[in-house]
Order: structure tokens, then C-alpha cells, then sequence
């Protein structure tokens, strides 16, 4: 929805993420169709282009899941 926000993979801060879209160059007309992962209304992942930095992978991971789309 409309202002939608997360923390990019990389970053300290939050990015809406429809200027995420527009800096990876999305066609407007795919933007509409682009797919989140969230957990608890948090993005997490902007599928296909970016993980939120919050989940990133480190030592401190007790679990990790794989996930993908067909």
C-alpha cells in the first residue's frame, strides 16, 4: 500500500518502497504487480530484489529458511 516502508539490505535507514522501485528501474506498470514477504506487516523481502537489512544473515542466526516461488 501506499507508503510502504523497509530498510534495504545495505542501509541504516527506511526507504519507501515505491522509490525503492523507481532506483531499481521497475516499469510502472510492474510495480503494482510487485510481490513483499512480510512477517508481523513488516517487508522483509521485496521478492526478487532485496531483503530488509533487519533479517540479513549473520553468526547470530539460530535459524535461516529457504524459501522460493515457482
Amino acid at each position: 500500500k501506499a507508503g510502504d516502508k523497509f530498510i534495504p539490505l545495505g542501509m541504516n535507514n527506511f526507504k519507501k518502497v515505491s522509490d525503492f522501485l523507481n532506483e531499481q528501474q521497475v516499469p510502472a506498470h510492474k510495480k503494482k504487480e510487485q510481490l513483499l514477504l512480510t512477517n508481523r506487516n513488516n517487508i522483509v523481502w521485496v521478492i526478487g530484489l532485496r531483503i530488509d537489512n533487519r533479517i540479513r544473515y549473520s553468526d547470530k542466526c539460530k535459524k535461516t529458511y529457504k524459501i522460493w516461488m515457482k
